[in-house]
């Protein structure tokens, strides 16, 4: 009898390490280089300076992953909240006076699909990638006729590599639009076209358990 218990408990013991070892979940951070272009905003008319482009940051997504393996392959989904900016400055009236700094934020949620193998100590991935945007803050609302149109809900696709260095997970990957998106900006009647360029770097860091 005890040795049918010994047994049973073993027998529960591998069950539960091998699901282990092909199941991983954790927390995730995701550095995406700019995904926004901009160029300074000028009257079509009368060519005056209406917002001078300064910079657009870098992508920071705090989330969390899971990983599950069979037969050699994995897939991991993943959710991340991130943010999205552009910076703007625009002249001040007064000659001795410092230009304003306008700023642009769009809070969104990318839930990437990745699909994977491991090839030596470096895994090749790829997959699909939602977003949606769930917020905006602007400092453009007070410009005469100011408008913002922009698709909320985008679809990409990812292909990269990564490695696992013990229960520290790195990836490097590399995303593409699968569509062209709306990015249009109206101010006092005139549109201006905010381009999205063809990619981007996405360098993401993971602790599995």
């Amino acid at each position: 009898m005890k040795k049918l218990i010994v047994f049973s408990l073993a027998l529960i013991l591998s069950q539960v390490l091998y699901a282990q070892k092909n199941f991983q979940f954790g927390p995730r951070v995701s550095l995406a280089s700019s995904s926004i272009q901009a160029t300074d905003l000028t009257n079509p008319n009368t060519q005056e300076l209406v917002l001078a482009f300064k910079e657009s940051n870098s992508s920071v997504q705090l989330g969390a992953f899971a990983r599950v393996k069979l037969l050699g392959i994995y897939a991991q989904p993943e959710v991340l909240i991130g943010s999205t900016s552009i910076v703007y400055t625009q002249e001040s009236p007064g000659a001795n006076t410092e230009p304003a700094i306008r700023t642009e934020k769009a809070f969104n949620v990318n839930m990437p699909l990745m699909f994977g193998m491991k090839l030596g100590p470096i895994r090749l991935q790829g997959g699909p990638v939602y977003s949606f945007v769930f917020g905006e803050k602007s400092d453009l609302l007070d410009l005469d006729g100011y408008q913002r149109q922009f698709d909320k809900k985008d679809f990409d696709v990812r292909l990269g590599a990564g490695v696992d260095l013990g229960p520290v997970i790195l990836d490097l990957t590399y995303q593409l639009p699968l569509s062209a998106t709306q990015n249009l900006v109206t101010i006092d009647g005139f549109d201006y076209q905010i381009a999205n360029p063809k990619g981007h770097l996405v360098g993401s860091l993971g602790f599995a358990f």
